[in-house]
């Protein structure tokens, strides 16, 4: 019998003995200590599932201008879009493949724009987009580097739509309504950027160039010294553990072969910096729990659930310290909450050694917290010209 359950047995002898003696009344004052007792794999991942995981909020700031504008935009789209229907000769809305509600489409996204309008989420800005049939602007990206994210998406639909105008000298109905919905996509992205660079620029400050050059290259020169984690036996990770190492190993090549800071045509050079920064994070982050996670899983028969809930909980409260933090790290730390949330789907008869791996994750995601809290107020630092960071 393990040592464990042997005290719980012998203390609930006691308490059961002294019980019985002296009096026919049982003792309401006594307590008896609780032991802890080992949970099956099932039990206590259904347990840490239960705790709940706090959102972190977008980190993208726009203005109410923007906002407004974008409303506007799309409006004007709408109306737009309903007298060139009116206008057209035997073109029906269901000739149109691409919609996915025929009957009612200027409503729905009438609807959307409405509730935009009284309380502009995120969400509620992506159910616009989706209605109008141009893709969100509005990604977890810092400000700055969404504007460059969505002028160089609006660049593709230009370029997209001067080749399908080419290619077809009379466009069917069908195939007019795609070239209109790309213009007028490329117009909304077009507007959308110039709302998120006019929000985050200060035209009198200070040019970046160089502090952005500089933290890039020392931030791919970090990541291009490190790799994911591997077992110290030799032996396999989990399975779901090998998934995810294989997913940031293919990040981290991704950013490698992307990283020149020093062209000035490299596009995206925000994001550059950003993802570099990111994936070195995440590896960092992963070795940290792979440390803490592999030596316990080689050591025992069977991870010790015991140590689920309360790496949970700690994941939780660096969750909660991120979700309450500047835009940078909390963009920065995003994927903390998907490293939470990703433990709490594990399920016990699902891939190899799911308490190990809901360890793992939880490790990760709190290690990960505090990499992306440091290193997002270093980098607001050396970016902001008033610092002299």
């Amino acid at each position: 019998m393990p040592t464990s359950r042997r005290r719980f047995v012998a203390a609930a002898g006691a308490a059961l003995l002294s019980g019985c003696s002296g009096t026919d009344e049982p003792d309401r004052t006594a307590t008896v200590t609780p032991v802890e007792v080992p949970r099956s794999a099932g039990d206590v991942l259904s347990a840490v599932e239960s705790v709940p995981v706090p959102s972190v909020p977008p980190a993208p700031v726009v203005s109410a201008a923007h906002r407004r504008a974008v409303v506007g935009h799309v409006d004007e789209g709408i109306r737009a879009a309903e007298a060139a229907l009116a206008a057209a000769d035997d073109v029906a809305l269901a000739d149109v493949e691409s919609l996915e509600d025929s009957a009612a489409p200027f409503e729905t996204c009438r609807s959307h724009l409405r509730a935009y309008g009284t309380e502009p989420t995120r969400r509620r800005f992506r159910r616009v987009a989706r209605a109008f049939l141009a893709s969100p602007a509005v990604q977890l990206l810092p400000t700055a580097a969404v504007g460059e994210a969505v002028l160089e998406r609006a660049g593709d639909t230009r370029q997209a739509a001067r080749r399908a105008t080419a290619e077809l000298a009379e466009p069917t109905p069908p195939e007019a309504a795609d070239i209109w919905r790309s213009v007028e996509s490329l117009r909304l992205e077009t507007t959308n950027a110039a709302g998120y660079i006019g929000t985050a620029f200060d035209p009198s400050a200070p040019p970046r160039d160089d502090a952005v050059s500089e933290r890039t290259g020392r931030h791919i020169e970090a990541l291009a010294s490190l790799e994911a984690p591997r077992r110290p036996n030799g032996r396999a990770p989990p399975s779901r553990v090998r998934t995810v190492l294989s997913t940031v190993r293919s990040r981290r090549s991704a950013v490698l072969a992307a990283a020149d800071p020093t062209d000035p045509e490299t596009a995206r050079r925000l994001e550059l910096l950003l993802d570099a920064v990111r994936i070195r994070g995440q590896l960092e982050a992963f070795d940290a729990a792979a440390a803490a996670t592999f030596a316990r899983l080689d050591a025992e028969e069977g991870f010790p659930t015991e140590r689920l809930m309360p790496e949970k909980r700690a994941a939780v409260d660096r969750v909660r310290a991120l979700a309450e933090a500047a835009p940078l790290p909390r963009h920065l730390g995003q994927l903390a909450e998907d490293m939470v949330t990703y433990g709490d789907r594990l399920e016990p008869d699902r891939g190899t050694d799911p308490v190990a791996t809901a360890h793992f994750m939880y490790v990760a995601a709190g290690a990960y917290v505090d990499r992306s809290l440091e290193r997002g107020q270093r980098l607001a630092a050396a970016l902001d010209p008033g610092t002299g960071g």
